[in-house]
């Protein structure tokens, strides 16, 4: 009877366990958003990328870079910057015309609005145009 008592306490730690990970995953902020595309018409390439990249600094603290490219027509030249990320929202300034960024993680996309312009956008989370 004791072994059923053991068996029972792993499966609750596994279940658990696995419940937490799964939380964390769909929380997580780093990765790749994107909405940009190829409009064949036009012969344009046409969107927004934000890739958010994490790294330690000093082992301990955790810097946010965002790497940022648009285009409305042709491709603007990528931006890398500082980000601050607090839960789901995210924050990164870039030159003008685009200004700051203040927007959240909502389930697999990022939705926000480049304050300079007023440019709302609603990038999904998935692989970049350029892969």
């Amino acid at each position: 009877m004791r072994w059923i008592a053991y068996v029972v306490l792993l499966l609750t730690l596994a279940i658990t366990c696995s419940a937490v990970s799964a939380d964390q995953a769909r929380s997580r902020v780093t990765g790749m958003y994107t909405d940009m595309r190829y409009v064949a018409e036009a012969g344009d390439v046409v969107g927004t990328e934000i890739f958010v990249v994490a790294g330690l600094h000093g082992g301990q603290a955790v810097n946010y870079f965002v790497y940022c490219q648009t285009s409305h027509g042709m491709p603007d030249p990528p931006v890398l910057v500082p980000a601050t990320v607090s839960g789901p929202k995210l924050e990164f300034e870039l030159p003008m015309p685009w200004g700051r960024f203040i927007g959240d993680v909502v389930g697999n996309a990022i939705v926000g609005e480049f304050q300079g312009n007023k440019t709302r956008v609603r990038l999904l989370r998935g692989s970049s145009y350029w892969q």
